[in-house]
Order: C-alpha cells, then structure tokens, then sequence
C-alpha cells in the first residue's frame, strides 16, 4: 500500500481465564495505528484491529506489544511492506473539438516532510496539467491539481492516456484517463472591434487546427446587416492547407459608416486534406468541421480637440464643485433615445483618486433642430466634485446608446491646494535641540472623531514630528504638539501637517525658525608680536 491507502488485520486475543483481563496495547512502528488498550472478557477471545498506513515504499519491521500485571507481556513481529499504489482510474472526460475541458486531480502528502513528485505525461497534446514538473506537496497536505483535456480528434481515438507521478519516498502514482472529442457546436467568446467613425479597426483571429492530420479549410465573413462595413483581409480564402495543430491568422478590419453596432460572423469550415470522412459520430459519417466567431463593431466618435477644448473641472482640495457639462452626440441615429455613461478611468491611481469623490448625473437629454443633421442630440451632466487630496487626472466620459454607438469625450479632473488653515512658526532652540509648540482641535459634531496626523513635503525626516499620530479628536478638544529639531544652520525648514477625521480635514504650514549666526570673536594671541614687526 502507499499513500493514504491503509490495510487493516484482526489479532485474536484469548482470555482463557474466569476474570476479565484488560490488556495494554504498544505499537512499534510510525505507519502503525490501532487502540492502547483491549479488554477480553472471561473465558472469551477477541480481535485487536491493527491498521498499517505506511508512508514510504519498501519493506520495514514492527511489532504489536500486549501486557499486564497478570499475564506479563507478549508481543507479535511483524513485516511491513509499503507497495506502490494501484493505478487511479479518472473520470471520463470530453470537450468540443477546438476546445478543452477539466478536473481537479488531488495529491495527498501524509508524511511529514516536503514531497517532491516528478511529472510523467507522454500525451501532451491531449493532456497538460497547471503545474510545472517538479511538483513540491507541503507537509501534511494536499494539493489539487487541474488537469486540461483537448481533443484533436472526434471520438475517443487516441484520447487515452496514463499520468505519472513519481516520488522517492513514496514510489509511482498513475492516473488512467480518457476522453472522448465532440462536434464543435458553440459560438466562440465573442470579440469586439472598435473603430472610429469613417475610420478602419481590424482584429485578428488565430484559427489552430485541432486535429492531428493535415486539413482543408475555407474562411467566410458574413453580417447581420451593413456586410460594407466588413471585409477579409486574406489572399485566398478557401482550399488552405494547414498541418497538424497549426494556426492561421485572419485579419479582419471594420469600417463604420453610422453610429451604430455591427454584428458580423466569422466562419472557418475544415476537412480532411486526403478527403476521408471524419469519425463516426452516432454512425453518420462526418466530412466537414465548422467554428463560428461572432464579432462586435463598435463605432466610436471621440470629440476633436479643435472643435471644443478640453474641458476641466477643477476644485481646491476639501472643498467641492458642481458643473454642469454638455455632451454632444454627433452623428447619433435618429430615434437614439436609451443611453448609459460611466467614467473610464485610466490608471489604478485615478481610479483611488476620483472614484469616491466625483458624482455624474444626467440632467436632460435635448433634441436639437433638424438643420443640425450633425448633432442631433445633446446629452447634459451634472458633475459634483469633492477631492479630498490634490491630483491631476485625465478621463473620458464614455456615453453608449442601445444601439451599441460609443462616445468618448475627454475631461480632465484637477484639485489644487487648499488655502491653510494657520500657519505656525516654531523657534528653534538650538542645532539638535527639540521645540515644542501645541495647539487644540474639537471634533465637528458632537460624537468623538477618529483622526490620523501626518507630514506631507518633509524632505528631511526626523526634524518634524507630531504626537499623537492616531486618536479619537474629542468634542471637548484634542491638544496636538508639533516638535522641530534642526540639524544645521543655514538652511529653511517648512513643511505641511495634515490632520484627516471622518469628514473633515485640516493643513497647517509649519515652519521651522532657526536663530541667525553669530561666529565667535576672539583676540589674537600674537597682536603684539605683530605690532613690533611692524614698527620694525
């Protein structure tokens, strides 16, 4: 046995007396498992079960040991053999051609050491597992391990396979698996091309033959409605030759000539090169494979920079602002009437910047006069913005009609420094020598506020400081103290101190005085020496 797998067996234990007989029970040998007591009744027998679990392959010596006060002891010797494990078989598994499938396989480690499994797999087109070879198992654990099955053909011809894992300690560890290739029937993952109005976007799509014979295949672009606004972008789109398991590469570009989304349809039809039918399936001869890629054309219209200037909202820090902005739609498709809108936000640092502290409503939306075949709709917005720190971000409000139309208009959010609250100089005692200066704060609402204090632009750390850091700013007041220890002379010291609560937020400029410097003066200790030189 290896692994988990455990074995047990029944030891008879006779009590040939009138008395029950309470024997102790001691094991020699870790793989060893079993009760440290059996009672025999008298004039009776009954069986100890003994388990053995062994956690290495090989043979090994243990021994069951029974005593008591009144018989003594006796014992059994035993050999223990730790054999390799009887191969696992999977579940059956099965997947669409061109496609794959999975299942968790699950690798127990009992023992107490790291376990370091090497991987043998011979089938790698068919099968692959997410992890590298070789797999280290922790201690005491088990690791799942997901295994991918892609078939290259219809059927279960040539889709079976054995998985093994070999360990040192603990011997070979096979996995039987097979797994049976199904007519490909389902859409690919929908893609998308987005393009600007008038203006050519192109996708690529990598067709692999998932077969293991050279095939024959024949690509065709279709469309729900306008096909002017789509075209192939290959040489020759029929009878090409791909050998086994292959990619193909077919561009395809996207024109729009409205304000509106474009379904098209993208279709490779594969046979086999030598002509023969595929395998049977449901005893019906199959000659020919289709794979369907359906494509989204997305038009987009992004408002020039010559047309209108980028508009910005800005807001000192801590405070807020409203305003209102004013979307044309141009080109929109008469009868637009259902839009959705969001801020797209370009970088992890804008997302934590703006997405608590910038509202967007939609005020009205506004058919404009027919003579402005251009703009037939305005879309209105109300932006409220209320940073609470100073940034820079530029943004596009991205509007979507039902259609699927995209507008994209650029707007930059920029909050500036506030005004400080104070201004507090601190006189300097000396070079290394600390300064102190309090102040008291109350918190705005009548319930204790939770506050951090910090330095913001203190190049030099150690010169500033603030206590507390962290606390609870009272109704009552808090008293703060701010301390400068300056290093030299010479040289301005300023920095800003923020002070954040719930919903408020303070910022003093501190600035470190420092005492102007006056050398020493002395007297010479050679001024008449001097003076006789020169009389000299």
């Amino acid at each position: 046995m290896l692994t988990s797998s455990a074995t047990e067996v029944d030891i008879p234990i006779t009590n040939p007396g009138s008395s029950e007989l309470t024997l102790q029970v001691a094991l020699q040998g870790d793989e060893l498992h079993g009760a440290n007591e059996l009672v025999v009744s008298p004039s009776s027998t009954e069986q100890y079960r003994l388990t053995y679990q062994p956690l290495s392959v090989g043979i090994k010596s243990g021994s069951v040991i029974f005593f008591s006060e009144k018989v003594g002891e006796f014992w059994y010797d035993l050999q223990l053999d730790g054999m390799t494990a009887e191969p696992v078989t999977l579940s059956p598994m099965q997947c669409e051609l061109g496609r794959s499938s999975t299942q968790t396989v699950s690798l127990a480690n009992p023992t107490g050491d790291p376990l370091l499994l090497e991987i043998q797999s011979p089938n790698t087109h068919n099968y692959s597992l997410n992890t590298k070879s070789p797999l280290v198992v922790p201690p005491k654990s088990t690791e799942d391990v997901l295994l991918s099955f892609t078939p290259s053909a219809l059927g279960r011809d040539r889709h079976v396979a054995e998985i093994v894992f070999v360990s040192e300690k603990l011997g070979t560890l096979s996995y039987n698996v097979s797994g049976s290739g199904l007519m490909p029937r389902r859409e690919e993952p929908l893609l998308q091309i987005c393009a600007a109005l008038g203006l050519t976007g192109t996708t690529v799509i990598p067709f692999t033959n998932p077969a293991d014979l050279s095939v024959m295949a024949t690509v065709r672009l279709t469309a729900e409605s306008d096909a002017s606004s789509w075209s192939l972008l290959l040489k020759t789109a029929s009878d090409i030759a791909l050998s086994p398991h292959s990619t193909l590469y077919i561009p395809i570009n996207f024109k729009p000539s409205v304000m509106k989304a474009e379904r098209g349809r993208c279709s490779v039809e594969i046979c086999c090169a030598n002509g023969e039918a595929w395998n049977a399936v449901d005893g019906t001869p199959v000659y020919k494979l289709h794979f369907h890629y359906p494509i989204d054309g997305i038009p987009e219209y992004t408002l020039p920079c010559t047309l209108k200037k980028q508009p910005k909202v800005v807001c000192v820090a801590n405070s807020r602002v409203e305003e209102v902005f004013e979307a044309p739609l141009c080109a929109a498709e008469p009868g637009e009437e259902a839009f959705s809108y969001r801020l797209e936000l370009a970088s992890a640092a804008s997302a934590a910047d703006l997405e608590s502290c910038v509202a967007l409503e939609l005020l009205k939306q506004t058919t404009c006069d027919d003579d402005d075949d251009k703009t037939p709709l305005l879309l209105t917005f109300n932006i409220l913005f209320t940073p609470k720190g100073t940034f820079s971000h530029d943004v596009e409000l991205v509007v979507t009609a039902s259609g699927g139309a995209v507008w994209r208009f650029p707007v930059c959010f920029q909050a500036t420094d506030p005004s400080f609250d104070d201004v507090i100089d601190i006189e300097a005692a000396g070079l290394g020598q600390t300064s102190i200066v309090k102040f008291s704060l109350t918190s705005q609402s009548n319930e204790p506020a939770r506050f951090r204090a910090y330095f913001e632009g203190l190049k030099d750390t150690g010169v500033f400081s603030v206590t507390p850091v962290t606390g609870q700013l009272a109704p009552s007041g808090s008293t703060f103290h701010v301390a400068f220890k300056p290093r030299m002379y010479g040289k301005g010291y300023e920095a800003r101190l923020i002070i954040e609560a719930r919903n408020d937020r303070w910022m003093y400029k501190v600035r470190g005085v420092i005492p102007d410097y006056k050398p020493p003066k002395a007297q010479s200790a050679y001024k008449h020496l001097r003076s006789s030189a020169c009389i000299r």
